[in-house]
């Protein structure tokens, strides 16, 4: 089916609005408070840590710097920041699987990660489990209010899933929250489509 021009400027600020929201992940509502300043005491397991993240970065023997956030995140007390971390290498590296495997560990250490909760949600979409990214999106929003892009999100799996009202919602929730212009443009550009959508499956099952 050929496209008219109408419908490629459509599906190309689609795409722009996806980009930037995929790259800016989560947008804060408000400018962040100013934090309280909290005395840490710096462990030996942050200290590997470092040094790991300073090998993998550094241009070195990357697998080295790996191993040694194994090494903490497979102890009979696994060290969370590691285990995050190598979720994150995961997703870099492209293995996604792997990178399921240590999100869930975090939140089994602790439940309420929210950025493992996020990081998991983004890659249930990717894979294509959209009824858990939902519902990990909508904990991450009620959870904290900075995650607003969670809104869009909700709103692809939801379009993907065939459920166009509720997306329409999502949509229609994010829109005040975008974060420019050219986001908010793209946006009231797929809510049109969805909308016209709509309105042309109603003239054809009256």
């Amino acid at each position: 089916m050929k496209l008219t021009s109408g419908q490629i400027i459509l599906l190309i600020t689609a795409v722009l609005a996806t980009a930037v929201i995929v790259f800016s992940n989560r947008s804060p509502i408000s400018s962040p408070e100013k934090a309280e300043y909290v005395e840490q005491t710096v462990t030996k397991e942050d200290v590997q840590i470092e040094k790991a993240l300073e090998i993998i970065n550094g241009g070195g023997q990357p697998m080295e710097g790996i191993l040694m956030l194994k090494e903490l995140a497979d102890a009979d007390e696994p060290h969370i920041d590691a285990v995050f971390l190598l979720g994150q290498l995961s997703v870099q590296s492209g293995q996604l699987d792997k990178a399921v495997e240590r999100y869930s560990q975090v939140l089994e250490i602790q439940p309420g990660h929210i950025d493992a909760t996020w990081e998991l949600a983004m890659l249930n979409m990717k894979m294509g489990d959209l009824e858990n990214a939902v519902t990990r999106f909508e904990h991450c929003i009620d959870e904290d209010k900075t995650f607003v892009n969670g809104y869009f999100f909700i709103g692809q799996c939801l379009e993907a899933m065939g459920e166009t009202t509720s997306a329409l919602e999502a949509y229609k929730t994010y829109l005040p929250l975008s974060p420019d212009t050219i986001v908010s443009k793209s946006v009231e550009a797929i809510i049109k489509r969805l909308e016209v959508g709509a309105t042309g499956a109603d003239d054809v099952n009256p």
